[in-house]
């Protein structure tokens, strides 16, 4: 008994899972700095795995 393969309905989260910046990411920034969620490919952005990455907030 199988589960015919249907393995590919679950979103697989790639790279860092928590939206926690460390302070080496955040090194450049002159202001506040937050985790964002970008596509893996932007490509296709709906189907697509999100990581998280950090950018600087621009005031």
């Amino acid at each position: 008994e199988t589960d015919g393969g249907n393995r590919k309905g679950r979103r697989i989260l790639i790279g860092s899972t928590a939206p926690i910046c460390t302070y080496n990411e955040c090194r450049g920034c002159k202001t506040r700095c937050r985790a964002e969620q970008v596509p893996v490919d932007a490509n296709d952005p709906i189907n697509s795995a999100y990581r998280y990455r950090c950018v600087c907030q621009r005031r």
